[in-house]
């Protein structure tokens, strides 16, 4: 059975990982799943993933989303501040309600749930109400370049600190699509693929030469973007195998 033949027998559910700026790579994911009308029936992320999932259930076309992410300058959300972290978030947050439709997890298009990292209690809270906005930016507050964020008068990272998979909210058995993105300088470490999330009913796409993106190297996100629709039509005729779909 091909990638495309197990998305197309029943509805799945979408989880996409934390990744230093992963988004345009995820993004290249989508795009290719709304060409084929493959749209979820829930979805979840963190980090990075948590942007990209959350973005698409709001009502953001992968079309319009990849115009975004390629316009994206670092100005646009370079915002140096006293806190705990070098950017305040406040342009971020700016930036996003600036091209998403709706800002209410509830009125998203499918469910949507995101991953969190409680800095008091230490642990992964998974938000699935409330200001969709300010829970992608406290998901994608990567410790000490973003100020944390504080939403009921708790303070949140990264959602990746605890669950990079962004697989908090999905049930045991669940069928879901994960992408999983992997270290920047991975250099194909064994430990790392062995460290690659597997459930039951779960099939994982895995791309292993991604271009490196950061706030200093946003030229290079159109190049991860194109890498990771390309390969998501190559995985597309592959194999699921044992799950997972590693290029």
């Amino acid at each position: 059975m091909t990638l495309r033949d197990w998305l197309q027998q029943q509805k799945f559910s979408l989880a996409m990982s934390s990744g230093f700026f992963g988004f345009f790579a995820h993004c290249g994911i989508i795009t290719l799943l709304e060409e084929e009308k493959l749209v979820p029936q829930r979805a979840s992320g963190s980090s990075a993933g948590a942007l990209i999932t959350a973005c698409w259930g709001a009502g953001v076309s992968a079309n319009n989303m990849s115009g975004e992410l390629f316009s994206l300058q670092r100005e646009d959300f370079w915002d140096p501040g006293l806190g705990l972290g070098l950017l305040k978030g406040k342009l971020f947050d700016k930036k996003l309600r600036s091209f998403m439709p709706v800002t209410d997890f509830k009125a998203c298009r499918f469910p949507v749930s995101i991953s969190v990292y409680d800095a008091l209690l230490q642990k992964t809270k998974v938000i699935e109400s409330g200001d969709i906005v300010r829970s992608i930016r406290a998901s994608c507050a990567v410790p000490f370049l973003f100020h944390p964020v504080w939403i009921k008068k708790k303070p949140f990272l990264d959602g990746g600190i605890r669950d990079h998979g962004g697989l908090s909210s999905m049930e045991k058995g669940e069928r879901i699509f994960y992408h999983h993105l992997l270290p920047r300088n991975h250099n194909n470490n064994s430990r790392l693929f062995k460290r690659i999330p597997q459930r039951e009913n779960m099939v994982t796409l895995v791309l292993t030469s991604l271009p490196s993106v950061g706030p200093y190297q946003l030229q290079n996100g159109e190049s991860a973007y194109n890498h990771a629709y390309i390969a998501m039509q190559k995985a597309m005729d592959m194999p699921i195998g044992d799950g997972r779909i590693i290029i």
